[in-house]
């Protein structure tokens, strides 16, 4: 079982909570491993500087959930702490082709941060181990990961600019939550879904964990540490390929001559950074793809080369790597019952929702994913490129901007601005993705539309 006194230590050595008080939202499902996590960071609170609360959520994928969710809420009110409850309602928020998984991560995920901004809280803790770790690691080798994917889950991960998740549990075996739990004589849900092999992480935990360490014990705790490692070294590599990639990026371009006589892991940092920046999507490019283009790359000669890397034509000449123009951006028609679609290379979608997450808004990384919530039109939504003169009031500010300021001020490259999308109603810009939405088309109530822009 887990000894209280010794996960206090485990926490304090990992500095999982660097203040002297730290407010902490707790997510808790009801199961064996975050109800383990409830009562261990209960019990320790004092000696952790721990304020915290809770979060029950009720997918909507089974009869039991919502009783489930009351115990959890129940267990929080006799232990004293508030308990926030959330109804995601899976089935309803589901994109097209999208999982049944990935849709409920996602609301989870905007739960987290909601409540979090509720409660005022730094961190969400969630009850992630030891054993779940060897399953997200098995998981991505199986499915080709590079180094980055092979790290697994970080123990502390951002959830937004201001909350991190992070994971007390990940150094503790499922056997030790179970007998912890066993020893306090209590009594959690037991969800048959994940008795179920229809999915494949419970394949995994299920039928190829067992094999494994019928051959060797250990193999848990062997890919645990293996993570570790990689993770590790993908901290060092990405903190050398910034610091490289001063000598080799210019305003031009990237220059081969001094890239070449980097190693190859730090080369493939480089170019990947760099093909982001030209507003590229790298985790849309195949791997045998980016393989081939390195091994050209490292060849100097003296003619012209010309590749196109998902949407974004590259072209070699003198040593350096250059980006191309992007596809012409084409008006279209967005019908808001919602939808999503391939643009320039990226996912845009389109659905209407009972939730405004504020912390999704405003301006964001240009390279990941862009989300704006706006009132629902009367007219018709329309997606098209900038027009010379197009001005925008954004939220909380008040006079208008010209949009071509606001995208030289918000670093979106030059060869991007005149095909990045442009969201209007009537002659009225409802949203510029990156950006704060229109004064004029703040939410003042739900249900609302939400749209994004990002990696597919």
């Amino acid at each position: 079982m887990i000894d209280p006194q010794h996960f206090v230590r485990k926490v304090k050595e990992r500095d999982l909570f660097p203040h002297e008080r730290n407010r902490v939202v707790v997510a808790c499902s009801g199961g064996p491993d975050s109800l383990c996590l409830l009562y261990l960071l209960w019990a320790c609170r004092e000696p952790l500087g721990l304020e915290l609360s809770v979060l029950t959520c009720d997918h909507g994928l089974r009869s039991e959930s919502e009783a489930e969710a009351l115990d959890v809420r129940q267990r929080a009110w006799m232990l004293g702490l508030p308990c926030a409850y959330r109804k995601l309602d899976v089935p309803k928020h589901q994109f097209s082709g999208e999982s049944v998984e990935m849709a409920a991560r996602r609301l989870r995920r905007e739960a987290y941060a909601e409540v979090a901004e509720e409660f005022e809280a730094e961190s969400v803790a969630l009850g992630h181990h030891l054993d779940d770790q060897a399953e997200t690691v098995l998981l991505k080798l199986t499915r080709g990961t590079g180094s980055r994917g092979a790290g697994g889950m970080e123990e502390v991960s951002a959830l937004t600019p201001e909350v991190n998740l992070v994971r007390p549990l990940l150094s503790f075996r499922r056997k030790e939550i179970e007998q912890t739990l066993q020893r306090w004589r209590q009594t959690p849900v037991m969800d048959p879904s994940n008795q179920s092999r229809d999915f494949t992480r419970n394949r995994m935990r299920l039928d190829v964990l067992p094999l494994l360490e019928e051959i060797n014990p250990g193999v848990a705790r062997h890919l645990a540490d293996f993570a570790e490692d990689q993770r590790r070294l993908e901290a060092w590599a990405s903190r050398e390929a910034t610091e490289q990639a001063k000598t080799c990026v210019a305003e031009e371009g990237l220059n081969l001559e001094p890239w070449r006589f980097l190693p190859d892991v730090i080369r493939e940092r480089i170019v990947l950074g760099w093909f982001r920046e030209q507003g590229g999507a790298p985790e849309t490019v195949s791997r045998a793809a980016w393989n081939d283009l390195f091994q050209e790359l490292v060849q100097p000669t003296s003619h012209s080369r010309k590749w196109t890397l998902g949407t974004i034509p590259l072209q070699a000449e003198n040593d350096v790597l250059t980006a191309g123009q992007p596809a012409p951006l084409h008006s279209r028609t967005l019908h808001i019952e919602g939808g999503e679609f391939d643009l320039n290379g990226r996912l845009f979608r389109l659905e209407q929702t009972d939730h405004v997450d504020p912390r999704k808004a405003g301006q964001q990384e240009l390279g990941g994913r862009l989300t704006g919530f706006v009132r629902i039109p009367e007219g018709e939504l329309r997606l098209r490129a900038p027009l010379p003169g197009d001005r925008v009031q954004l939220m909380g500010m008040k006079g208008r901007s010209k949009v071509s300021d606001l995208m030289i001020n918000a670093k979106v490259p030059a060869r991007l601005r005149a095909s990045w999308p442009v969201i209007t109603c009537g002659d009225e810009i409802v949203w510029i993705p990156g950006f704060r939405v229109a004064e004029p088309w703040k939410v003042t109530q739900t249900p609302c539309l939400q749209m994004s822009l990002g990696p597919a």
